[in-house]
């Protein structure tokens, strides 16, 4: 393994997994960027690591300020703070019926190219901060399937 590969970063995690990770740290309230720094990166609180939690927190503030221009959280009254906006919370909160996340999971892979079309017909069709999710989720999920060592 690379030095590289050894740390996490940001971009390892979906604005789905993040806004889990700060409803985690403060459900209904209010979140700092260095505590998310923390959670992610399991750097030890530490005097001796002020630079690499500052790094790691300005990592995360960037983050946030993308995910705020998407309507998926919102500045909290201080620098550095950060909240999970309506949209995000109702986001975050909604989920696939049993019955279609079962089809969607025991169809075979030929139906993929229908399940992609039927997904985008759907992103075409959703609310401005909907379908950017909806599209940030997707360019996640092909960006992780690249990273796989039998992705050519």
């Amino acid at each position: 393994m690379s030095a590289q590969e050894e740390h996490v970063r940001i971009s390892d995690f979906s604005d789905r997994e993040l806004l889990a990770v700060m409803e985690d740290l403060n459900g209904n309230g209010v979140v700092r960027s260095r505590d998310i720094a923390l959670r992610l990166s399991a750097i030890p609180d530490l005097d001796a690591r002020t630079e690499e939690i500052a790094h790691a927190s300005h990592c995360v503030s960037i983050r946030m300020s993308w995910m705020r221009r998407y309507g998926l959280v919102e500045k909290g009254e201080t620098h550095g703070e950060w909240m999970i906006s309506e949209a995000g919370r109702r986001l975050r909160a909604a989920r696939v019926r049993g019955l279609v996340r079962t089809g969607i999971s025991q169809a075979e892979d030929a139906a993929g190219m229908e399940i992609a079309n039927v997904v985008g017909e759907k992103l075409v069709a959703a609310g401005t901060v909907e379908g950017r999710a909806m599209q940030r989720e997707l360019e996640f999920q092909i960006k992780r399937r690249k990273r796989q060592p039998w992705y050519r």
